[in-house]
């Protein structure tokens, strides 16, 4: 069986390693660079197990980042692949026709891309109407899924508990926040931080958590990145607690609900904060990678909570999915977004179920040893073994 496994970062050819001037997305180079450590160990790790597995794979790099993996952890065992010459303003459709080219002849195509503005649905829906097996979400469960603002109101449909969101645009033009129209439950008036993110965001990119609603009010006013596009973002109160994250296995054998729920990871999340950034009374964050399994929670529970999420969201979720949630101080889980695409948590659910774990993902079967107790243990993007 012959697997293409494409992931933005590396073979898109807008980023070189180890900095560029990447243009596409519409984010700085450094957020590029925060992101290709992540990706990399995504396509590294997934592409030597399915080989371990005895599928042929394939995939297309950026010259510099193939020298990079070759030296790092490929060892040479990269399977079929190909270059993709550097060009920092090639268009998203440009990348999705190049990756067509290279997948033909596979039996399936696996995308790693990040949601940011809609890079990740316009390569499925691009590679499936050239005739390819992509798997992933149908288009109507990725449209939802790939924006937190259209998530949060299917979660407000289905009474599934999430934060209260705002668009930026219109949390700016109030004077109390607890006044404006909200896609959560009504929010009574809340005097500690806030967080501003994208609504197409990916990993930590772009989020920002301010003291106040005072600080995040003066600073985006007064930003340049703000200027244009406000509808783009959303504000959401800050929430006390354990982030974790989940990760589901859907395929259409398995049948509508989430599929095979893997288990739990805590959420390892960094401040990043710089003397600016300080003056401006915010600070970004840096995802380091997580600890598991997360004590006190049943396979049961995580079952039940991720059918409740996915069935939400309108369409059919297929491949993998994380989903990202906040176990607060008094127990209650909060849904925080849905990935409906590979997750670097595959580091870590790679040491419980080993290199089978990618057969049973393509496959669409369970995973061996899906119920047993899980030893502890953490990844990081710096330590991709598993």
């Amino acid at each position: 069986m012959k697997i293409a496994i494409f992931e933005f970062v590396c073979g898109s050819g807008t980023l070189r390693a180890p900095t560029s001037e990447a243009q596409t997305p519409s984010i700085d180079h450094n957020q590029w660079s925060a992101l290709l450590n992540e990706g990399l160990a995504m396509l590294t790790t997934l592409a030597i197990d399915m080989m371990r597995c005895g599928f042929a794979v394939r995939t297309v790099l950026e010259p510099s980042i193939a020298q990079k993996a070759i030296t790092s952890r490929w060892d040479g065992t990269l399977g079929s692949w190909s270059l993709i010459d550097y060009s920092p303003t090639r268009t998203v459709d440009e990348i999705a026709e190049r990756w067509t080219q290279a997948a033909q002849g596979t039996d399936a195509v696996i995308i790693i891309a990040p949601e940011l503005d809609g890079t990740l649905e316009r390569i499925v829906s691009f590679m499936r109407d050239q005739g390819l097996t992509v798997l992933a979400g149908d288009s109507c469960f990725m449209q939802t899924a790939c924006d937190q603002w259209h998530t949060c109101s299917a979660w407000k449909s289905a009474a599934v508990r999430h934060p209260d969101s705002w668009l930026l645009s219109e949390y700016l033009n109030q004077q109390h926040p607890s006044d404006l129209p909200t896609n959560g439950p009504a929010l009574t008036q809340h005097r500690g931080a806030w967080v501003v993110k994208r609504r197409d965001s990916a990993g930590c990119v772009g989020q920002r958590r301010y003291r106040n609603a005072g600080l995040l009010v003066e600073d985006i006013r007064k930003s340049s990145e703000f200027e244009t596009g406000r509808e783009k973002w959303i504000v959401q109160p800050w929430m006390d607690g354990t982030p974790a994250s989940l990760a589901v296995m859907c395929h259409p054998g398995i049948g509508r609900d989430a599929g095979v729920v893997l288990g739990c990871f805590e959420q390892r999340v960094e401040m990043i904060t710089e003397n600016d950034e300080l003056d401006s009374g915010y600070c970004g964050f840096g995802y380091a990678g997580g600890t598991g399994p997360v004590e006190g929670i049943a396979q049961e529970q995580l079952q039940e909570f991720a059918d409740r999420v996915l069935r939400a969201l309108p369409g059919q979720p297929q491949g993998w999915i994380g989903i990202d949630f906040m176990i607060e101080p008094d127990g209650h889980w909060t849904a925080m977004e849905v990935n409906p695409r590979l997750t670097s948590s595959y580091l870590g659910y790679r040491k419980w179920y080993g290199p089978e774990l990618a057969k049973s993902w393509l496959r669409g079967i369970p995973p061996r040893g899906l119920f047993k107790e899980f030893h502890r243990v953490s990844f990081s993007l710096e330590n991709w073994e598993g």
